[in-house]
């Protein structure tokens, strides 16, 4: 079980500011060992884990477990390890010519204290590179797991307690007193990931302490597939990552916009797809868990009851053990819950649209999503969707896996968030990149009163060059007294030739 005591919160950010404002999380050895340690325990804790997302989640197959909940979070912290020192430098940028002469640069400095508020679907995701990039760009941090999965809330708990630097990250447990309490506390950033009612909440508490929060938000993720695409390609990789984590998945397929043309074949597909992947009893297969919870469960099951579609696979579900099975449902009314709110679980509404402009509109009448996915060879469809519409992320051809490229950031807009994880990018939305001017010690006078004509002249020369850098003039300035030079060579030698010819004559 999960307390929900929100006596610890004030003095455990009391204490962690503190401790920050000693500069111990700033080496960049010590965040390197903090992170290595990070690595270790997850390592160490890994079978611990396992049992955790077996009782809280329904996972049977270790690997699977492995594949979905596990590595990718290894490979984040490994290449922030790896890409620190670059992250963290200082960066050279140019400096204006009114600002001349001098040398100007950002230096990258942490935040302070940050709040990491994770969530049940992927509790190790959704905490751990979040957690370590805030190390890593040399922030103090408080860990709050998500108590609707509290064995893997405990384990991560354990993590964080005794394989880190308790003077500096922490974790505090708790259900919703715990949530609402914490985000109204003065921390310096917050990250969340959850729900976008949820973060709307999470933004608003924040704002009264004027706190910058990163919210990782979801949405109903469209899916394109046109007649250009290799359809057994598109059903292997729509319905495999729809069905990740049962469809708990925020970036997963929400739902399917299919030309009309091939409904018929997508559907045969999907289905052959489902039989290959999970056998004919779902129920059954090692590789399909189970909803979180009996009240996401029959959250799911009004969706069953109540979407004014054709059902065309699937359908039956089991309240008591969590299950619902895989099912498609061909055009659902739009005005059904279904299709108003973010699924979060097996189904997959099929929509039929006749030209890509009716996919478009559509995917356009709803909030941005969090991911938009198009599979299809048409140039021109593809062309269509990168310009025409808005998402916090797309993947052509395949679905979630530009999570898995590290150089990529992800984040939503819109309904589905705003700012980023992941990558350099995400390094930067944990830390201030603090503008800085070193000024010589040259000190014209024409910027100073009293302001006599010729003064003036000088700085209105100056305010026409204001939109020029200060090595863009000095580089224009050289190549002039270049090209002089060359003029003034090539005319002594032309001179010297006239004289000669003259001498000779």
């Amino acid at each position: 079980m999960i307390k929900d005591d929100a006596s610890v919160i004030v003095s455990t950010l009391k204490e962690l500011k503190a401790n920050y404002l000693t500069k111990k999380s700033r080496p960049i050895p010590y965040r390197i060992q903090q992170l290595n340690n990070l690595l270790r325990g997850l390592k160490e804790l890994r079978n611990e884990f396992y049992e955790a997302f077996q009782k809280d989640l329904g996972y049977q197959d270790q690997f699977f477990c492995e594949l979905v909940q596990y590595q990718s979070v290894l490979t984040h912290i490994e290449c922030d390890i790896k890409n620190i020192y670059k992250y963290t430098a200082k960066r050279s940028i140019s400096t204006s010519i009114m600002a001349a002469p001098g040398t100007s640069y950002l230096m990258p400095e942490p935040f302070g204290v940050v709040l990491v508020i994770g969530a049940w679907n992927y509790p190790i995701f959704t905490c751990i590179p979040q957690v370590s990039q805030a190390i890593g760009a040399g922030n103090a941090v408080v860990l709050k797991p998500s108590e609707l999965v509290p064995h893997l809330s405990n384990v991560l708990a354990k993590l964080i307690t005794n394989y880190l630097d308790q003077s500096l990250y922490r974790v505090i447990e708790g259900g919703v007193n715990v949530a609402i309490n914490i985000t109204k506390q003065p921390f310096d950033l917050i990250i969340f990931t959850g729900g976008t009612e949820k973060g709307k909440l999470v933004a608003k508490a924040a704002a009264e302490n004027l706190v910058p929060c990163i919210l990782e938000l979801g949405g109903k993720g469209p899916c394109i597939i046109d007649s250009s695409s290799d359809l057994a390609l598109a059903g292997r990789r729509v319905i495999s990552t729809k069905l990740y984590n049962c469809g708990q998945t925020c970036v997963a397929p929400d739902y399917v916009l299919v030309e009309e043309s091939i409904l018929e074949n997508v559907v045969n597909t999907f289905k052959q797809q489902i039989k290959d992947f999970y056998g004919s009893e779902t129920k059954t297969s090692g590789c399909l868990n189970r909803i979180v919870n009996e009240f996401h469960t029959n959250r799911i099951i009004e969706y069953l009851n109540n979407h004014g579609g054709k059902v065309v696979h699937g359908g039956q579900y089991n309240l008591q053990e969590k299950w619902i099975e895989p099912t498609f449902i061909i055009n659902p009314d739009p005005n059904s819950e279904l299709m108003k709110n973010e699924i979060f679980g097996p189904i997959l509404p099929i929509i039929t649209y006749k030209k890509i402009e009716d996919a478009i509109n559509y995917i356009n009448s709803k909030p941005k999503p969090l991911a938009l996915y198009y599979f299809g060879t048409n140039k021109h469809h593809k062309n269509s969707i990168l310009e025409s519409t808005s998402s916090g992320g797309v993947c052509i051809n395949d679905c979630i896996f530009h999570l898995i490229n590290n150089e990529l950031p992800f984040g939503g807009v819109g309904d589905s968030g705003y700012g980023v994880c992941g990558s350099k990018y995400g390094f930067d939305q944990c830390q201030h990149l603090k503008p800085v001017l070193e000024k010589s010690t040259i000190d014209p006078s024409a910027r100073y009163p009293p302001y006599t004509n010729s003064k003036k002249s000088q700085m209105n020369f100056l305010s026409n060059l204001g939109i020029y850098t200060q090595s863009e003039v000095l580089f224009k300035l050289f190549m002039v007294l270049f090209l002089l030079g060359i003029f003034i060579y090539l005319t002594c030698c032309c001179n010297c030739s006239k004289n000669k010819l003259q001498a000779d004559l």
